[in-house]
């Protein structure tokens, strides 16, 4: 049994400023590596035109649209933020810099979440460090990509929150409904990710936890607080679905969801059946070739928008009903590869180099050096792992140790969101980001834990 000895000292500005500092040294130095390496072609590759189009669009001529028609599959958030950032008049550099400083501001959101969450001074600075040093962090905020925006956003929303469960006030419940529509507009995976938050709010509430107990607040006023979030966020993401309904006739927030839906899982399932990779899957049926997609489907020629991703929904909820077993395996598959993936991948096309395909981490063709690299990044995932099931199993739901017991409960939540919504045939390390930032919160605390299990006057 766990007992305190008097208030922990809060964390100075010169305790998390070596963290910071170490942060954006990290990433500076990366992206001078890169830009000798491979100019600004790494740093713009994948996703990042797509985002960059609408942008310019938008800021030059009024409308969010790609190749002269309505954007369907951008939300408007990321491409703004880069444009306000340079990208608009050519200089991605200042963008990949914003990010850096976006990047060294989450190593202090979590330090700051840490400490009031856990009172405990060396897990919060513990936690701060590997947010520093979080490889997919370091990669993701070096590409024009919405990860390290969408990042901070929501450790500004769960920061929002635990002082909301804390002391349950409508302006804060608004506030943090508020900062999670800004999270939808950068990233649509946040629209949904509305519903668990205002599930667990609604079931905390009914179970009348410690937390809502100590804030002596009306019941009423604690369920016109989570009646305020929902309306707030509801308010927030309407107008951007009314104006897809009012420029294509779609009624969704975002069309990219469905089209993840039938070119990865159903996809997935289609290529496991047929015996062949997704990407080989893909290059078949034309997923970025419109010419090839036109060829074999004639009769969308003259279809819209919203009936060709009505369409793309449709099919692949019936291939998925008609594989149920296979579309499992598949997610399973594709949870495991989210889960444990280091993302070195990811780090070797960055700056240049080009591994070989899913076959595994030590292949002939990986010079030594990469094959370290891939190592190290793996044996860092896995003591996050390790460091956060210490916390779980070894830390003491008291109020004393854990002050908000509610709001672990609530990140765990939301990691298990961000999991389940990214897993199949989409499944990435890149998907993983979201939750890496929780996972460093539990690990930072794991990791005091071990190193005050020997201090008799911390047992």
């Amino acid at each position: 049994m766990m007992k305190t000895m008097g208030r922990e000292p809060r964390p100075g500005w010169r305790d998390v400023a070596w963290p910071m500092a170490a942060a954006v040294a990290a990433r500076l130095v990366l992206l001078l590596f890169v830009v000798r390496a491979t100019g600004l072609a790494s740093i713009l590759a994948g996703d990042s035109m797509s985002y960059l189009r609408p942008g310019a669009e938008l800021l030059r001529h009024g409308c969010f649209c790609s190749d002269g028609l309505p954007e369907m599959d951008r939300t408007p958030g990321y491409p703004l933020f880069a444009m306000g950032t340079g990208s608009l008049w050519g200089a991605v550099l200042l963008t990949v810099l914003a990010q850096i400083g976006l990047a060294a501001l989450s190593v202090w959101l979590v330090r700051r979440i840490s400490f009031e969450l856990l009172r405990d001074a060396r897990g919060s600075i513990a936690a701060a460090w590997l947010m520093a040093l979080e490889p997919l962090s370091l990669e993701y905020s070096l590409r024009v990509l919405s990860e390290t925006l969408f990042v901070v956003l929501l450790l500004v929303f769960l920061w929002l929150m635990m002082r909301s469960i804390v002391k349950p006030a409508m302006q804060k419940m608004a506030l943090a409904a508020a900062v999670l529509a800004a999270m939808a507009y950068v990233r649509p995976v946040a629209y949904w990710l509305a519903v668990p938050v205002v599930l667990f709010l609604l079931t905390m509430r009914m179970l009348q936890s410690a937390e809502v107990a100590q804030a002596q607040r009306p019941r009423g006023h604690q369920w016109k607080a989570v009646t305020v979030f929902a309306l707030v966020f509801l308010a927030l993401v309407a107008p951007w679905q009314i104006r897809n309904l009012r420029v294509a006739n779609y009624a969704g927030f975002s069309s990219i969801a469905d089209k993840n839906l039938y070119f990865y899982e159903a996809g997935a399932v289609l290529a496991r059946e047929s015996h062949e990779s997704l990407e080989a899957w893909q290059l078949q049926v034309g997923k970025d070739d419109r010419m090839r997609w036109s060829k074999l489907h004639l009769e969308q020629l003259s279809w819209t928008v919203a009936r060709h991703v009505e369409w793309l929904r449709r099919d692949g909820l019936q291939v998925l009903r008609q594989h149920p077993w296979v579309f499992f395996e598949t997610y399973v598959a594709g949870e495991i590869r989210l889960l444990f993936a280091p993302g070195a991948s990811e780090l070797f096309r960055l700056i240049g180099l080009h591994p070989p395909g899913r076959a595994g981490l030590i292949e002939r063709q990986w010079m030594l050096p990469q094959w370290m690299v891939a190592m190290c990044m793996e044996a860092f995932l896995l003591l996050l792992y390790g460091f956060a099931a210490r916390m779980w199993f070894a830390l003491r739901m008291r109020k004393e140790r854990v002050v908000r017991p509610t709001v672990l409960w609530m990140l765990a939540v939301i990691a298990v969101y961000f999991l389940a919504v990214s897993g199949g045939g989409q499944a990435v390390s890149r998907l993983r980001l979201p939750v890496m930032p929780i996972l460093c919160i539990f690990a930072g605390e794991g990791i005091a834990q071990t190193v005050k299990s020997g201090d008799p006057g911390r047992i």
